[in-house]
């Protein structure tokens, strides 16, 4: 009666799971080519080589110019790229994001880099880097890029993919499913209302947040810097202009650091980087032209919904497009 259940456990088992590890390891080396898809910028990296067309526009940002990016219709069709991301991956991923761009399309008139000004002092922390940067931007020149940058870059040492089935094996396949997904349709500024409901005018509490915000380090981060000199390197090859345009800021801490000059400070750090380097640069800020007030923002960052990331849509749609209308 035992005679069986001794050949299955000697044999028949460690056969069944020395194949299933095969098995396995045969999976995740088939889907070792195959983008992973974990959050919106593994998307964009997987869809980047089949937009239709060339755009005169690129636009780059962190998550606040995304979140109306994504939502309105800021320029003509096919007249801009929209290549925004978050802060998370930060400007060197931007950076590497449009030199994927540019080795399949032809040059854009202009890059511009809308966003908040942390996101020239961002530095993501190895952990984050390792989801955003190092796990997205594989290819060896990328991976010597991000480590010139100042990105730590984890060793690159082989494990067993039973071990690690999310990264080698589920993300990828989600990848495979997902990734390539239809452009949706943009809603046009025009078409939305631009009254201002009772509920974009309650105040929200958000007063410990726009404190904390007001004592942010504006500086420029030592991977921002690399990539500022690098995007410029690349507008001296595809003569392409720099536009850099700060995105809304809440007013209580626009005006904690106008005290300090701090914001002019960080844009005269870029003009002075960018200098002599830059094929051809331009500066401009979306709070010069319009004062978003602190309860305009859901978060620290982000705009409320609809009204107010209209408004700064509309703006920059402006700003970029000028006398244009679609």
């Amino acid at each position: 009666m035992n005679q069986p259940w001794k050949i299955f456990l000697i044999f028949r088992l460690p056969l069944a799971l020395l194949f299933l590890i095969g098995f396995i390891e045969f999976a995740a080396y088939s889907l070792s080519t195959t983008p992973k898809l974990r959050h919106p910028l593994d998307r964009l990296v997987a869809n980047i080589d089949s937009w239709p067309g060339d755009s005169e526009t690129v636009l780059l940002g962190d998550s606040v110019t995304q979140d109306v990016a994504w939502t309105y219709k800021l320029a003509p069709r096919n007249s801009l790229a929209n290549l925004t991301t978050n802060q998370a991956s930060g400007l060197i991923g931007s950076y590497l994001l449009l030199k994927r761009y540019l080795k399949i399309h032809n040059s854009p008139r202009r890059i511009v880099i809308a966003s908040t000004p942390e996101f020239f002092s961002y530095s993501p922390t190895p952990q984050t880097a390792e989801i955003y940067l190092t796990t997205v931007f594989e290819d060896d020149a990328e991976i010597n890029e991000l480590q010139a940058a100042g990105i730590t870059v984890p060793k690159n040492t082989w494990e067993p993919a039973v071990l690690n089935l999310e990264n080698k094996i589920f993300d990828r396949i989600a990848g495979l499913m997902f990734a390539k997904t239809q452009s949706t349709e943009k809603l046009p500024i025009s078409k939305i209302s631009g009254q201002i409901t009772k509920e974009n005018l309650q105040p929200k509490t958000l007063d410990k947040f726009v404190e904390v915000r007001a004592t942010s380090n504006l500086q420029l981060s030592r991977d921002a810097k690399y990539s500022v000199k690098k995007l410029c390197e690349l507008s001296q090859v595809h003569k392409f202009q720099i536009v850099f345009i700060w995105a809304p800021v809440p007013n209580t801490v626009l005006e904690l650091w106008n005290a300090e000059a701090r914001l002019d400070k960080l844009t005269e750090i870029l003009k002075v980087t960018t200098a002599g380097s830059c094929f051809e640069t331009d500066f401009a800020d979306i709070n010069q032209n319009i004062t978003f007030p602190d309860h305009a923002f859901r978060d620290p960052d982000h705009l409320k919904r609809p009204y107010w990331s209209m408004l700064y849509a509309k703006t920059l749609r402006n700003l970029l497009w000028k006398d244009i209308h679609f």
